[in-house]
């Protein structure tokens, strides 16, 4: 049994561009970006970065992710938060979300812990 997730999602009305993941997980994991189209889009998941073991952080620049600035450029307004693939165990994501803009020079920092298929993907706040 993994996390569950209700439907207690949060958007921000603050702009960033970049997510930062810190891994207080006994898990290796790797941080993607979850984004959806609209308050009420369809969750996809894009970028990522190498994997990375506890007590390490890394941090996704999402300027660079083609998804997110074609819906940009298009006029939607783009939320974000962190996907955390969880390697040899089961995935999970935050519930906080942010709105995406490009070079906003601000991001959302996030910190997972737990174990392998126990985990919680909490919002640490906004860094700069």
């Amino acid at each position: 049994m993994g996390a569950t997730h209700l439907d207690l999602d949060l958007d921000l009305d603050v702009y960033v561009d970049k997510i930062k993941l810190n891994n207080q997980s006994e898990a290796v994991c790797a941080l993607n970006c979850r984004y959806k189209d609209g308050v009420d889009g369809e969750q996809k998941r894009t970028g990522a970065t190498d994997s990375f073991p506890v007590g390490q952080n890394k941090t996704l620049d999402l300027n660079s992710l083609p998804e997110l600035n074609e819906l940009y450029n298009k006029g939607r307004e783009v939320y974000v938060t962190a996907h955390v693939d969880v390697k040899a165990g089961k995935d999970d994501y935050a519930d906080i979300w942010a709105k995406y803009k490009p070079n906003s020079e601000k991001g959302a920092e996030f910190t997972i812990s737990g174990v392998i298929n126990f985990t919680d993907v909490g919002f640490n706040g906004l860094i700069d």
